[in-house]
């Protein structure tokens, strides 16, 4: 998202000017003056997960639970086709049963057509809600991406860290520097959450 690619500048544009003071205290003069500079000044920085905060949010939840209505019978379908292919490949192992060669080759026929077909419903399955997913976190997250920058003005905060991003390795942060919750609160205070979520037509179930 947008707002990962502008807090890393945020953190690299620190680093170069506590890096550019460092330099500068090392050539300067014996007896140097009191540093007014504002590579003196401490950077203040908050630490955030965007995942929580994107998931926080009253829209947020009320677009993540009609994403998980619309793919419920999808989940159902696929559900009870494995359900159905379990059941012939236990049928076919059984070492007691009681089938005719005939019988079973129809089976494993069976067995393999439907096997076919869950593997294909559920890649299909899979790509719809995997995007669908990207479209609703980049909606909220441009949103929030906004906010974030607000607060952190209003704040003081030179330097905002998403601890869910595996880019940004945070070791320590203690618990009043982050700053999660306050920024739901102001995207809920921003962005009200409609009262019902819009509706999506809900996925087709899996073929048998």
């Amino acid at each position: 998202m947008n707002n990962h690619r502008c807090i890393s500048l945020s953190a690299f544009a620190a680093v170069l000017c506590l890096a550019s003071g460092v330099a500068n205290a090392q050539s300067a003069p014996a007896n140097p003056q009191p540093a007014t500079d504002q590579a003196s000044v401490p950077v203040r920085t908050a630490l955030i997960n965007m995942q929580e905060a994107i998931t926080g949010t009253a829209e947020g939840k009320k677009e993540f639970e009609a994403f998980q209505q619309k793919f419920k019978p999808k989940q159902e379908a696929l559900k009870t086709l494995n359900d159905e292919v379990q059941a012939l490949k236990k049928e076919l192992s059984a070492k007691d049963s009681a089938l005719t060669p005939e019988q079973r080759k129809e089976k494993s026929q069976q067995m393999n057509t439907k096997e076919k077909a869950l593997q294909q419903e559920f890649q299909t399955a899979q790509g719809e809600f995997q995007q669908q997913q990207q479209e609703i976190i980049g909606r909220v997250g441009e949103k929030l991406a906004g906010v974030i920058d607000q607060y952190a003005k209003a704040h003081g905060f030179a330097v905002v860290l998403d601890v869910a991003n595996p880019q940004t390795p945070v070791i320590y942060g203690d618990e009043h520097a982050f700053i999660t919750k306050d920024v739901i609160a102001a995207y809920d205070s921003k962005y009200p959450a409609s009262a019902a979520a819009t509706p999506q037509p809900a996925a087709q179930p899996a073929a048998k």
